[in-house]
C-alpha cells in the first residue's frame, strides 16, 4: 500500500471515528454545557501549545548522526549573526529618521580602526547577512565603519513607498557622512526582472542615485545578483535529510534556469555608467556545473535559512570573495 493510500485511508477513518464519537454528541449540547466545553478546549490548545514550545518531552528523537546534522543546521537560525561574536564591536544608534522601528534591521556603527579611510554600508537585511565577514578582512584597517540596514532597502532603485523613503535616508547619510568607501549590499528589487524597455527608465534612476552618491564617495561597491534561495528551505532541507536522505540533490539550485529569470537584473547592472562604481559578484562561489549549490554535501549544512538569507556556511564560501574586495579596497583608496 503506497503511502497516500495509507495516510487518505487514516484521514477518512478518524474522520468518521471523531464524527460518532465526538462530534454528534456535542451538537446535541445546549449553550449553557457548549461554551464550558468550548472554553475547555480552547484553553486545553493553548497549554498543549506552549508545553511543545516549552518542554524537551515533545522533541523527536533522531540518530545520533541525523541529530548532529539537524542540531548544527538550528544553529544557524533564526540569523547567525544575531549570535556572531563581532556583533559585539557595533553599537546601534537612534535613528531620527522617518522609517519605521519595524523596518529598521539595524543602523549604527562598528568599532573605530586604525585605518585613513572610513567605510559606510547600506541596503536591506543582507547588510546584516555580510557585514562582518565582509569587515572581518579588512583587521580594522579603517577610520570608521557605518552601517543601515531598511527593509526595502534597495540602495540604487526603488519600486515601493517604502523603498523611496529608504532611499531618502541613504543619501542624506552618504551626503552627512561622506564615507571614502561605499558598500551597496542587498537582494535586488523585483522591478529589475522586468524586460528592458529602450531608454529604460530602471537603468536611468540606477544611475542618477549613483552619481548621487559619487559626489560624497571615492568609491563605490554595489552587489550584483546572487542565487536566490527559496524561503522557509531549511526547514525543507531538513525534512528531506531525516526522512528522505537519497533526495537531497534535486534540492539543488537549477542554475539555467534560475539564471534565465535574472538575466535582466544582469544585463541592467552592465549598463549601469558610473565613474567611481564596480560590481562585484558571489554568485560564483555557489555555482557547480548546471546547477547552484544549496548545501554542503559533506557536512550536509544548508546554505541558506528559511527567510532567504544566507548561513554561516554558506557565508564561508564566500569569504575568498570578501578577502579579495578587502584588499582591493585597501590597495585603491
Amino acid at each position: 500500500m503506497s503511502k497516500f493510500i495509507r495516510i487518505t485511508v487514516s484521514i477518512f477513518v478518524s474522520s468518521i471515528t471523531i464524527h460518532h464519537i465526538f462530534e454528534q454528541k456535542y451538537l446535541k449540547l445546549d449553550w449553557k454545557a457548549l461554551v464550558p466545553l468550548v472554553f475547555i478546549l480552547v484553553l486545553g490548545n493553548v497549554f498543549l501549545q506552549n508545553s511543545i514550545r516549552e518542554h524537551s518531552f515533545w522533541n523527536a528523537t533522531y540518530p545520533a548522526d541525523i541529530q548532529r546534522i539537524v542540531s548544527m543546521n538550528k544553529a544557524q537560525l533564526p540569523n547567525f549573526w544575531a549570535l556572531d561574536p563581532q556583533m559585539k564591536d557595533c553599537t546601534e544608534e537612534v535613528l531620527e529618521d522617518s522609517i519605521e522601528p519595524s523596518r529598521n534591521y539595524g543602523y549604527g556603527h562598528c568599532q573605530q580602526g586604525h585605518g585613513n579611510f572610513s567605510i559606510m554600508m547600506l541596503g536591506n537585511s543582507f547588510v546584516l547577512n555580510f557585514m562582518n565577514p565582509i569587515r572581518a578582512h579588512f583587521h580594522q584597517n579603517y577610520s570608521d565603519f557605518r552601517y543601515m540596514s531598511f527593509s526595502g532597502g534597495y540602495g540604487i532603485t526603488a519600486d515601493s513607498g517604502e523603498s523611496r523613503s529608504s532611499m531618502v535616508v541613504f543619501k542624506k547619510h552618504v551626503q552627512q557622512f561622506k564615507p571614502d568607501v561605499l558598500f551597496i549590499i542587498m537582494k535586488h528589487s523585483y522591478n529589475v526582472l522586468f524586460p528592458i524597455l529602450e531608454n529604460d527608465q530602471i537603468v536611468q534612476e540606477m544611475e542618477e542615485n549613483i552619481k548621487i552618491y559619487e559626489k560624497f564617495v571615492k568609491k563605490l561597491y554595489i552587489m550584483n545578483h546572487f542565487p536566490t534561495f527559496e524561503e522557509n528551505f531549511l526547514n525543507r532541507f531538513l525534512q528531506n535529510v531525516i526522512n528522505r536522505p537519497d533526495e537531497l540533490e534535486p534540492l539543488h539550485i537549477n542554475r539555467r534556469e534560475h539564471d534565465k529569470v535574472m538575466k535582466f537584473v544582469r544585463k541592467r547592472l552592465q549598463m549601469v555608467k558610473c565613474e567611481k562604481c564596480e560590481f562585484f559578484d558571489i554568485s560564483h562561489v555557489f555555482a557547480e556545473d548546471d546547477k547552484y549549490l544549496t548545501f554542503d554535501r559533506d557536512e550536509l549544512l544548508a546554505y541558506a535559512d528559511n527567510t532567504g538569507h544566507i548561513t554561516a556556511a554558506g557565508v564561508k564560501l564566500c569569504e575568498p570573495v570578501f578577502e579579495k574586495l578587502a584588499k582591493k579596497v585597501m590597495d585603491n583608496v
